[in-house]
């Protein structure tokens, strides 16, 4: 019994670290080169909304690039505030929103998705503790 809990702790522990290291080191997906297509997202809503990517540019944003599915956008203001926002948007066109949050020597990085039938939102927000402005990285993708 003792060997099956401290087995559990160890894939637990490898888990987070793992996890911990892929959001450290990610933070190029920022790049609009590299950005690429979101894996599956989980709640699913069957209520249908228009989900254009305009409808996703964060109120006084800039937009760095944008195509019919994807936004990279600048913000001068706060990513709590940005994320808060884009939590908003997400459940007003009903959809549920999952959230992960991470904090690591002032650099921010939250994530934000959400599905329904049609589907799939993904946003990504960075603030770097070096740097004023904060990144914003939004995709729609179909439901698969």
């Amino acid at each position: 019994m003792k060997m099956n809990n401290i087995k559990i702790l160890i894939i637990l522990i490898a888990s987070l670290i793992s996890t911990s290291f892929i959001q450290i080191f990610n933070v190029r997906f920022f790049s609009p080169q590299e950005a690429g297509p979101s894996p599956s997202l989980s709640p699913i809503v069957s209520q249908k909304q228009e989900t254009t990517i305009d409808k996703f540019q964060y109120p006084g944003s800039e937009v760095l690039e944008k195509d019919n599915a994807t936004l990279y956008l600048e913000s001068q203001d706060d990513a709590q505030k940005i994320t808060d926002w884009y939590r908003q948007k997400i459940k007003s066109i009903g959809m549920n929103a999952t959230f992960i949050q991470t904090k690591d020597d002032g650099n921010i990085l939250n994530k934000l998705r959400g599905a329904n039938l049609e589907k799939k939102i993904e946003v990504k927000i960075l603030t770097q503790n070096n740097r004023s402005a904060t990144k914003i990285n939004v995709i729609i993708t179909p439901s698969s």
